[in-house]
């Protein structure tokens, strides 16, 4: 999934987060999917939405940190995770401990997140691939190259390995952002309600 608009381009320094950052990737990336599509469905309530979704993405950061790629700008304004390949999102022997703590912190609207979860791991691609689960940026920094920076500096590592990417987009704007990037829709899904995501892969140069 994904949350970043632009249109400048720049050259913002990319780099890693430790744990240290956990929380500040979790509040940069509720700010950028505050007004998504696919997490205003999951909570509708804009202002429960701003509460749950900083400690959420703080949670989704934690998963992929032992052996993912947290990738930030060097201000803070925009951030992505990406999974290595050969490796889900929330790994099999953490998926209990994922499952309460996110069940605690979105409540009452836990179907309809974990409806989408589910739809998007049934629909995830076998073939090995580098995974983007989620890439943000602040709406105040938008427009000014953050995102294409954070997706280039890790499609340049796949390209370099040989290895294909893939994600999920939330927008048909991200469609077109990722579709400049040589991603390509592979398939369209939804849940009943839910705006659609795109499933979309791109091969490496």
């Amino acid at each position: 999934m994904a949350a970043t608009q632009d249109s400048q381009p720049s050259e913002p320094a990319i780099v890693s987060a430790g744990a240290a950052d956990v929380d500040a990737v979790g509040r940069t990336l509720a700010s950028a999917f505050q007004a998504d599509p696919v997490f205003s469905w999951c909570l509708p309530d804009p202002e429960r939405r701003a509460q749950v979704l900083p400690g959420l993405f703080a949670l989704f950061t934690t998963m992929v940190l032992p052996d993912g790629d947290v990738q930030v700008t060097a201000d803070g304004a925009g951030a992505a995770l990406w999974v290595p390949p050969r490796r889900a999102a929330v790994p099999p022997t953490r998926a209990a401990d994922f499952d309460a703590r996110a069940d605690v912190l979105v409540g009452d609207d836990g179907a309809r997140l974990f409806a989408v979860a589910a739809m998007l791991n049934e629909n995830h691609p076998t073939a090995e691939h580098r995974f983007l689960w989620f890439v943000g940026v602040r709406p105040e920094a938008q427009r000014m190259g953050r995102g294409s920076t954070l997706l280039t500096s890790m499609l340049d590592r796949c390209d370099r390995e040989g290895l294909p990417a893939y994600l999920d987009a939330t927008s048909d704007h991200n469609r077109r952002l990722y579709e400049r990037h040589g991603f390509e829709v592979v398939g369209e899904h939804s849940v009943d309600g839910c705006p659609p995501l795109w499933a979309m892969w791109r091969d490496p140069t």
